[in-house]
């Protein structure tokens, strides 16, 4: 429940959800010193080199990269020079423009939080065919949204979904849980079909 960083300082955690939370967090490349504060210390940049990767392998082509800490949103648009962050402190105007300079090729990366980015954006597909989550969130319902700007009506090709993941961190335990919000979900409407064509 305590890590020493390499800067000298000490990260205490207090219960198990914030060591789950400090856990993602070391496993994308950072962690945070305080609960609530923006302090935070570089940890490595494992997640950074893969997403160069895909983005040498992408040709150009845009892509939607989702993070689930600021540090990750900081780091990637430090290392990608034509990246954009889309946040709640995006203005209209801004946001208008990014979409436009997405569509026509000016602009080869946004960088958004799934939260901001998972409802109400739907131009994205126009370019985009790539996405790129640079932490998964827990939420279900964020995952299949975010995915559903780019895999929808209007998508012209197939689309790709990259998970960059750290083997055997917490990261693994977020894939599952979402895996299995994912068959419960299924099995749900299942029954709830079954039930309605017995009554029917």
């Amino acid at each position: 429940m305590r890590v020493e960083l390499s800067s000298g300082e000490e990260v205490e955690i207090f219960n198990q959800a914030s060591l789950s939370n400090r856990c993602l967090q070391y496993a994308g490349g950072g962690i945070y010193k305080q609960p609530g504060l923006p302090d935070w210390e570089h940890i490595h940049d494992i997640k950074l080199d893969a997403l160069e990767d895909i983005v040498e392998e992408s040709a150009g082509k845009p892509i939607l990269v989702l993070y689930a800490f600021q540090h990750e949103a900081k780091r990637i648009q430090k290392r990608f020079k034509n990246s954009l962050w889309i946040s709640s402190k995006t203005s209209e105007d801004d946001f208008n423009q990014a979409i436009m300079d997405w569509n026509t090729g000016r602009l080869t990366m946004i960088v958004g939080h799934p939260a901001s980015m998972g409802h109400g954006i739907d131009r994205l597909q126009q370019s985009c065919r790539t996405i790129v989550w640079f932490g998964l969130p827990w939420s279900l319902e964020l995952y299949d949204q975010s995915i559903a700007r780019i895999h929808r009506q209007g998508q012209q090709h197939p689309v790709i979904n990259h998970r960059l993941m750290m083997h055997d961190t917490v990261d693994d335990a977020v894939a599952l849980a979402l895996a299995n919000k994912a068959t419960d979900e299924l099995n749900v409407r299942n029954a709830i079909e079954q039930y309605l064509e017995a009554k029917a």
